[in-house]
């Protein structure tokens, strides 16, 4: 809702930040990159993390 709010331009990031009581901006900077690179599923929680094997060396 955020994101969407900032990419209709009616309001900055700090502005923004201030309307829904956040401390800073930092977080909704980054969840504006993540929607503009990966689209509404980057936004999405993981609900669990991801693990991958590394092959042993010997």
């Amino acid at each position: 809702m955020l994101v969407r709010e900032y990419q209709e331009g009616k309001l900055g990031y700090n502005p923004l930040a201030e309307k829904y009581g956040m401390k800073s901006s930092a977080q909704l900077k980054r969840w504006v990159k993540v929607y503009e690179k990966f689209g509404a599923e980057g936004l999405v929680r993981k609900k669990h993390k991801e693990t991958y094997s590394v092959p042993i060396q010997a």
